[in-house]
């Protein structure tokens, strides 16, 4: 039997041009493909209906599974004791197409305050806070010119690209920024400011529903739950203790979540937020066993030209450590896909439009 290529975890919403995601499927030999983007399913019909009889050729080979990411909070306490509620995500593998109206009115009904989230008012307000940490932390940068614009619409990603900037990151990462974002900046989020440990924490608590609410929605639906990348919101930066101290809070977090969340079916085991640490692929693949967890793995893909199946080693993500896709993954073939996308939208769009 051949050995199967898994692109899962992928988001590509903002993506001008789709095909480019299967495009790079195919260069990295995947079979086995997930959308993952957040709170929407919009980009399974983007993609699927844009594909002409050239295109359903090419790409035939490809199987997919339907899934979806989202965020909630969960109350969190740090090993020296510090107590917050941490803006964690969670992955809906197997959508039920068929329920997936009701689904989807739990996602408009419990998200409604993303818009202002996302407005440039308040992410103003979040660059204004975190170019006062970043300079009383001592980092350097050209703080003038870091802002807000229509293709860096973030404050983590706009600090992350003004402390990263050539000039300046050598001696930022000598001072304890994280290393990874000069590859990954769009980390800053996750490891920074959802991070109770660093002083450029931001409790998202108003934005988002709580972490229970979203996985009994998830099961409702008759989809599966599955706990992500898992080390992402601790900086590994810093001194060695400092380093330590963020795998430790990695650690706990995994088994105080799973603990707290008896329910979740699965464990991402493979991620870019893992940073290789082998020790740490070892205790997510025993506690997954022991818990008696479905796994999967994916490389966070967001944009053109970045790895799809290829983990942070350079080695595959495939059936030598994912061994239970086949067991708990739903694959629909490009004919299938492209159908249930025409339903996605239909729905989408018969409840936007009320």
């Amino acid at each position: 039997m051949n050995k199967e290529i898994y692109g899962l975890h992928n988001h590509i919403a903002t993506l001008k041009n789709k095909k480019a995601f299967l495009d790079e499927a195919l260069k990295q030999n995947a079979n086995v493909l997930s959308i993952t983007d957040h709170r929407i399913l919009a980009s399974y019909y983007d993609l699927f209906n844009s594909l002409d009889k050239d295109d359903i050729d090419k790409y035939k080979k490809l199987k997919f599974i339907i899934g979806m990411e989202l965020t909630g909070m969960f109350p969190f306490t740090t090993i020296d004791g510090n107590k917050s509620n941490i803006a964690m995500d969670i992955l809906a593998y197997n959508l039920n197409i068929e329920d997936y109206q009701n689904f989807y009115r739990f996602i408009l009904n419990n998200y409604q305050n993303l818009a202002y989230l996302d407005s440039r008012e308040y992410q103003q307000e979040e660059l204004d806070f975190v170019k006062n940490v970043a300079k009383n932390l001592g980092y350097k940068a050209d703080y003038d010119n870091i802002k807000l614009t229509d293709e860096v619409p973030f404050a983590g990603y706009a600090i992350s690209y003004g402390l990263t900037d050539q000039k300046y990151v050598d001696y930022n990462i000598s001072q304890g920024l994280l290393e990874e974002l000069k590859t990954n900046p769009r980390g800053f989020r996750n490891r920074e400011m959802k991070n109770p440990d660093s002083q450029f924490f931001v409790d998202y608590s108003k934005f988002y529903p709580v972490m229970e609410k979203i996985i009994s929605a998830i099961h409702e639906n008759k989809a599966l739950a599955f706990f992500p990348h898992t080390a992402a919101y601790f900086a590994k930066a810093g001194d060695d203790e400092k380093i330590k101290k963020a795998w430790d809070n990695s650690y706990k977090l995994t088994d105080d979540f799973l603990r707290e969340n008896p329910s979740i079916n699965g464990l991402e085991i493979r991620h870019p937020a893992y940073l290789n640490n082998q020790e740490f692929y070892d205790f997510l693949e025993n506690t997954a066993k022991v818990n008696d967890l479905f796994v999967s793995g994916g490389t966070d893909y967001h944009k053109s030209g970045e790895k799809i199946t290829l983990d942070y080693n350079d080695k595959y993500i495939d059936n030598n450590v994912l061994t239970n896709v086949n067991q708990w993954a739903i694959m629909y073939s490009l004919d299938d896909i492209i159908d249930l996308s025409k339903e996605i939208g239909k729905v989408e769009k018969r409840i936007l439009t009320k």
